[in-house]
């Protein structure tokens, strides 16, 4: 049984799939975003209401506790600690916050993360409730809020908590652009020796 929505506070948008669904792990295909909310606490837009990522671990936590009441000793093994400070290491243990320090995205550093995702199109508008229809309004990197809701499952062996996304508002638009993927300093390994390869810029006296 899915918790009641709530309207977050704003986040940094990345991995938008909001047009057309994309199939996740499991082959479904979902809709989906991810939303980054600043490990420091601090709200992207200081005059709105929320509580950045305590929000989300309290619906979490009550998603988990409406399915497998308060006993912890129900809860699946991996939720049993203290998740008012828990943060998962892989997202495989069944607790939807991660670490964006722990992965090398580009934009997540400093981050917690966390992914929502539903088989239905989310309804998309921006700051003034005019409706998104541009497929290039929306990437990596705009402030925006949203309406979800957490659900726990069980199937297939697998427990946890996930989130629903219902409705997504675009904010604002800081400059702030990135796509998400791996930064190239962290994919290659430092190249040059005596072969004549450098930096940019330097001649190696080769024709090409």
């Amino acid at each position: 049984m899915a918790t009641e929505s709530i309207i977050t506070s704003a986040f940094r948008l990345a991995f938008p799939e909001v047009f057309e669904p994309k199939a996740n792990e499991s082959g479904k295909e979902k809709y989906s975003i991810t939303m980054l909310f600043p490990k420091d606490g601090s709200n992207l837009i200081p005059s709105m209401p929320g509580n950045g990522i305590m929000d989300i671990r309290k619906l979490a936590l009550a998603a988990i506790k409406d399915k497998w009441g308060e006993d912890k000793s129900k809860w699946p093994a991996g939720l049993r600690g203290d998740l008012k400070t828990y943060v998962s290491a892989t997202g495989k243990d069944g607790w939807p916050v991660r670490d964006g320090d722990e992965v090398e995205w580009d934009g997540f550093h400093g981050m917690f993360f966390v992914r929502a995702s539903s088989q239905f199109q989310p309804g998309l508008v921006d700051a003034k409730l005019r409706a998104i229809i541009d497929r290039g309004a929306i990437y990596g990197g705009l402030i925006c809020r949203a309406q979800v809701n957490a659900y726990a499952y069980e199937m297939s062996g697998n427990r946890g908590v996930t989130f629903g996304l219902n409705n997504l508002q675009v904010l604002k638009d800081d400059g702030t652009m990135f796509s998400g993927k791996a930064k190239a300093e962290s994919v290659f390994s430092a190249f040059g020796d005596d072969s004549g390869f450098g930096a940019v810029g330097e001649s190696n006296d080769e024709p090409w």
